[in-house]
């Protein structure tokens, strides 16, 4: 018992002695300084270069991409061989910023003898910095680190080693310099679209421009998503009604529209036919509180599986690629803006309807207006509901799609609306045969599109059920 007892108080001495000379070791003895000291503390910033970004005069940057030089001058700056006109001034000054002030999260290795593994042996990026007094300072980067949050950094000259997760450094430094060319082309204000007076599509696949202007005596708006967007009307080749939302869909497009990049700042006649440019199937213009913009747009091309565009913004030297869906209007023909409805006139505006097919013919008259319209056949008087609907029919003939008038086409019904207004003249509307199903759709001798026959027929039978009498129903 006396034995076990000894022992047990012999090993607590023991641990006893350990334990103190343990904490004894730690106390004493500092921490060495080392490698893998600064990669476990990754909290505080290092300065791996720092400079007055004010004073920079220029920085030369080289990549895969190639070689160009930001220049700045009085707060401005400049890209050399590339349009100050095309230039995008916030860019440029972040980037000066960033090349200024260069910082590392972590000291990676110092004195490293072998710089191949950090790809800073043959850098991927070399950005030479030159301040006001000529001093330049040269700053390499190379891969990016395998967890992918951020790349190894070096100064010219100096073998340590750092990791830098500034992503502006291998982000905006690994592109050329058409990185720096601004890319929106339109950005109107959704609270003064008023300031849109006109737009024009033309190019070679249309037979002549499509122009829209500002009704210059309307001040009635109509209400969208995306603000209040003034009424338009078509001027050129036809004067038809506009779809609405159509122009909605346009106007909201144009308060932001930017390009995806920048192909080339090769606008020679060579490089612009590469990318169908020479002769543009499409050309899209717009006026802006007085400026005029025109976009031509060249053929179509896929990008991974997202269909793009090439345009150019005429009298802007680049090339630029915009995605299909941003500029979804640039291939619109007549039939995909106008108001399927043709003919929309008020009834109360209107003092008699026509309608004549082969030998058959009934002239409608109307009077009153408000839930007091009165219409008669002759001297008959005839119910309003019926009346109304007879006029629905009218005004709901909508057309199917373009075509073009046929040469030795018959009239099949001919349509004559007179209105109250003598100043006014009347509306002629003749529906030619085009087959057994279509008809040519001419308004006042002018025409492009083609309509359904059976709604035409639908649009005789009312006018001959009103006359005789009889109950009509709207389609």
């Amino acid at each position: 018992m006396k034995k076990q007892l000894r022992n047990i108080v012999i090993s607590f001495c023991v641990v006893a002695v350990l334990v103190v000379g343990i904490i004894s070791f730690n106390f004493f003895m500092k921490p060495k300084s080392t490698a893998s000291s600064s990669q476990s503390s990754s909290t505080s910033s290092i300065a791996v270069f720092k400079t007055d970004s004010t004073k920079v005069t220029s920085l030369q940057v080289k990549n895969s991409k190639g070689e160009y030089t930001i220049r700045q001058s009085g707060g401005k700056f400049t890209v050399d061989n590339v349009s100050s006109t095309l230039l995008n001034q916030s860019n440029l000054s972040g980037a000066v910023v960033a090349a200024s002030d260069v910082e590392a999260s972590q000291l990676i290795e110092k004195d490293s003898t072998n710089l191949k593994q950090y790809g800073l042996d043959n850098p991927a990026i070399v950005l030479t910095v030159t301040s006001s007094g000529g001093k330049s300072s040269i700053i390499d980067l190379g891969n990016t680190t395998p967890g992918g949050d951020g790349s190894y950094v070096k100064m010219d000259g100096s073998s340590d080693v750092y990791m830098t997760a500034d992503t502006t450094l291998s982000g905006a430094f690994s592109s050329a310099a058409t990185y720096y060319v601004n890319t929106t082309i339109a950005s109107l204000d959704s609270t003064k679209l008023a300031g849109l007076t006109s737009i024009t599509f033309g190019g070679a696949s249309r037979s002549a421009p499509i122009v829209l202007n500002e009704e210059n005596s309307s001040t009635s708006t109509a209400s969208t998503s995306s603000g209040s967007v003034p009424t338009y009307e078509m001027s050129s080749p036809r004067n038809y009604s506009l779809d609405v939302d159509k122009i909605s869909t346009l106007t909201t497009a144009l308060e932001s529209l930017s390009a995806s990049s920048v192909l080339s700042l090769d606008v020679s006649a060579t490089n612009l036919a590469k990318y169908g440019l020479k002769n543009p199937e499409y050309t899209f213009g717009f006026t802006y509180n007085g400026q005029k913009t025109v976009i031509d747009v060249g053929t179509p091309y896929d990008d991974s599986g997202t269909p793009y565009l090439p345009i150019v913004v005429e009298g802007m030297p680049a090339i630029y690629s915009i995605a299909q869906s941003d500029m979804s209007f640039y291939n619109w023909q007549m039939q995909d803006m106008c108001s399927t409805m043709l003919f929309a006139e008020y009834i109360d505006t209107v003092k008699s309807v026509t309608v004549t097919s082969g030998s058959e013919s009934y002239t409608i008259n109307f009077s009153g207006s408000g839930t007091n319209i009165i219409g008669t056949y002759g001297t008959k008087k005839l119910d309003t509901t019926d009346l109304r609907n007879f006029y629905q029919d009218v005004v709901a003939i909508g057309f199917e799609g373009q075509a073009t008038k046929p040469q030795n086409g018959s009239v099949y019904c001919h349509v004559e609306v007179d209105y109250h207004d003598a100043s006014k003249a009347p509306t002629k509307m003749d529906f030619i045969s085009m087959d057994s199903l279509k008809c040519f759709w001419s308004i006042n001798g002018q025409g492009d599109f083609y309509v359904l026959k059976q709604n035409v027929d639908t649009l005789i039978d009312a006018a001959r059920d009103l006359s005789a009498g009889k109950t009509v129903t709207t389609s």
